[in-house]
């Protein structure tokens, strides 16, 4: 099976970390699927949005020369060359979040939609935003999976300092980053005597990323929006307790589970509430655990199940109609 792989995320020499769920979810599936012939294309829409306009040249010059037995896009937006191109009856997308939440890039996404048959969505969320402007879309709702053979709980806490994690780095702006600082304050004027340190997730190796799971004690999402954030379900696979606004498929993965919390709205107050009640309330010992990795396994969100998924979705691509 030849499929080709369409992607305007995936990691390079500045940004190692950038799409990295995309080069994963490539590399399981060569990996248990070994019939597959991947190819992969990055557009690399980071230098500007020019390429996304000489993509429609340049792509549709190499399909009309080379056959694929399926074409799965990642993000709408590196499909903007269907636009310009014959139907194709083998394509898949997947929508990641932000090219169907944000709304100004939604308005060139569902374009893109419409010219697709398959659509991938990563959360809930994503797909009741769909299917509200395209009731008859063909959907399915598949997260990105989590590599819960190399994320694991390793953690060893003294508990002589306090460490809260900001879910991603301190320049996305979509993340919030400024309402994490105001609830850190806000914690520190509460409890004046705990040291409470933080951290972040910026441009790390894999490695790195684990090993800042296993020293800290909570991470703390406060993005505006989100699609299924791959930093929650490898926190959940290390028993990291998660304070998470109510974005994507958080809820979800976080929903009644030991010592996490979801929290409507962005009010600093209610956050930092949340993070006391599990970091800083009467007999707590250290380090502080959830019960996550077994939410992944309930969840089906470890790698096998969900390449699966998705080897089942380009099985089904070729199917004649």
């Amino acid at each position: 099976m030849k499929v080709f792989t369409i992607t305007n995320m995936w990691p390079y020499a500045r940004k190692i970390y950038y799409g990295i769920f995309v080069k994963e979810q490539v590399e399981a599936l060569n990996a248990y699927f070994p019939e597959i012939e991947n190819k992969t294309w990055f557009l690399r829409g980071y230098l500007g949005k020019v390429l996304y306009l000489t993509s429609i040249v340049s792509l549709n010059i190499h399909l009309f020369f080379h056959r694929y037995d399926v074409i799965h896009i990642h993000s709408a937006l590196s499909g903007i060359f269907l636009l310009f191109g014959p139907k194709r009856s083998n394509v898949i997308i997947t929508l990641h979040g932000t090219e169907v939440l944000d709304d100004r890039q939604y308005r060139i996404s569902k374009h893109v939609i419409r010219k697709v048959n398959t659509l991938v969505c990563v959360s809930r969320e994503i797909e009741d935003k769909v299917l509200l402007e395209y009731p008859d879309a063909r959907t399915c709702v598949i997260p990105c999976a989590v590599r819960e053979s190399f994320f694991n709980d390793n953690r060893i806490k003294s508990g002589e300092h306090v460490t809260i994690a900001f879910a991603s780095a301190s320049w996305r702006e979509v993340k919030n980053y400024p309402l994490f600082m105001e609830v850190i304050d806000l914690l520190r004027s509460m409890y004046p005597q705990r040291e409470i340190r933080t951290a972040e997730f910026d441009n790390q190796t894999r490695e790195e990323i684990r090993e800042t799971l296993n020293t800290i004690d909570l991470l703390l999402v406060t993005s505006f929006h989100e699609g299924s954030p791959q930093i929650v379900k490898e926190a959940l696979c290390c028993n990291v307790p998660v304070v998470s606004a109510n974005v994507g498929s958080v809820k979800q993965m976080l929903d009644g589970l030991l010592n996490c919390a979801v929290v409507d709205g962005y009010n600093a107050a209610d956050y930092a509430a949340a993070v006391a009640d599990i970091l800083f309330r009467d007999g707590v010992s250290f380090p502080v655990r959830s019960d996550g990795r077994k939410r992944i396994h309930d969840l089906q969100y470890d790698e096998k199940t969900i390449t699966a998924k998705i080897m089942k979705l380009y099985r089904d691509a070729i199917l004649p109609n």
